[in-house]
């Protein structure tokens, strides 16, 4: 076995799921959560969610473990974990997408700007803040708790870090002298691009032939670089608002034959591809979110208990789970050096990651989280 191996993968998150089936059959808070919202329209997106934020943790722990080994925070060297986080992130705008501009269609009247931020605001800022809150103590402990910049370039830093990186793009500043401190927690970058659609949707909602409009902005930026990643995604996930509104496709697009395809598709993205970007790959995550929008749902697998209470708590996961593998590994590397260690240890240490990620999560969905957006 080796740290790039993808047995591990499927080895952990079966203790993972199985770890949430133990939460859920326990009873109280969120064995009632998932009753109350065992009827969802889109359970399967539900259960897809929790897959996807521990797609990118996966992905993390590895390029956690190469930043000890070379001191580069970049890709991994592996096909397999390097799709596996970028298809991630590529669904997670592509779901974003789905159900705004689902939203959009819906609504005979203007989209309310200031309701939708408000909600938007309720709904990501109170776990950020959290997040970043974090990020902050774990810098003033390895910095001994003193000042190592000047006041202004801190207050600077500490205002970038709460920017939702508005102000840090296109990497957030180091904290207090800390270097690579984006180490700590990299998904930021990706609650830019979110924010930057949810202030654009009331513009784009009053757009003549508004899906077909969208579509074709967001495909411009193919020609421009990097923002394609995302705004590519954000399309696809406009047209299958559209698509699912003009025509009764789950007459026609749901069966356990659908469920085979799905899988076909996945073994297709893993394995022709040397990642994940790339609009062949965008096309085929499409084909499979289209399918699972219609009830298909892996042969069960993302309308199951475990799945659909990670994908409750996913957003905490997905904000948690690099804080959480970069502090294990930083207070690992002070008993063993991380350039030492064998490709057990290392998975031992993703394993031991994950569910404390996990645990840490439950707790904050459920009093941080659920707390502010319910109430």
């Amino acid at each position: 076995m080796t740290v790039t191996s993808i047995f591990p993968y499927f080895i952990l998150m079966g203790l993972y799921l199985v770890f949430g089936y133990v939460v859920v059959k326990k009873g109280g808070f969120y064995k009632n959560l998932l009753q109350e919202t065992a009827h969802s329209r889109y359970e399967t997106i539900d259960g897809l969610r929790g897959f996807l934020a521990l797609g990118v943790f996966f992905t993390h722990g590895l390029i956690t473990y190469f930043h000890h080994i070379n001191g580069n925070w970049e890709v991994p060297p592996s096909p397999f974990y390097t799709t596996l986080a970028e298809l991630s992130v590529a669904l997670f705008f592509m779901i974003s997408a789905f159900l705004f501009w689902g939203k959009v269609l819906d609504s005979e009247q203007p989209i309310n700007a200031k309701r939708l931020y408000r909600s938007r605001n309720r709904r990501l800022s109170p776990m950020y803040v959290f997040s970043v809150l974090l990020v902050l103590l774990i810098v003033a402990f390895r910095t001994d708790f003193k000042l190592q910049v000047g006041p202004g370039d801190l207050a600077f830093q500490v205002i970038s870090w709460f920017s939702y990186g508005f102000m840090g793009i296109p990497t957030l500043p180091d904290i207090n002298g800390l270097k690579d401190t984006h180490t700590i927690q990299s998904v930021i970058w990706t609650l830019t691009f979110e924010w930057q659609f949810y202030l654009l949707l009331p513009i784009f909602a009053r757009l003549p032939a508004r899906t077909i409009t969208l579509t074709a902005l967001m495909f411009v930026t193919y020609f421009f670089g990097p923002p394609a990643i995302v705004a590519i995604n954000f399309a696809f996930g406009a047209i299958a608002a559209y698509l699912m509104r003009q025509f009764e496709l789950s007459g026609y697009l749901k069966g356990r034959q659908f469920d085979v395809l799905m899988v076909v598709i996945l073994v297709l993205l893993f394995t022709l591809f040397p990642r994940g970007h790339g609009l062949p790959q965008y096309f085929l995550s499409f084909v499979f979110f289209m399918l699972l929008i219609n009830g298909n749902s892996l042969f069960g697998l993302l309308t199951s208990l475990p799945a659909k209470l990670l994908g409750a708590i996913s957003y905490s996961i997905y904000l948690l789970h690099n804080i959480t593998v970069n502090q294990i590994f930083y207070s690992f590397d002070q008993y063993q050096p991380i350039t030492s260690i064998s490709a057990a240890t290392f998975w031992m240490l993703v394993g031991l990651s994950g569910l404390l990620a996990i645990g840490f999560s439950m707790l904050t969905f459920r009093y941080i989280e659920h707390r502010f957006y319910n109430n």
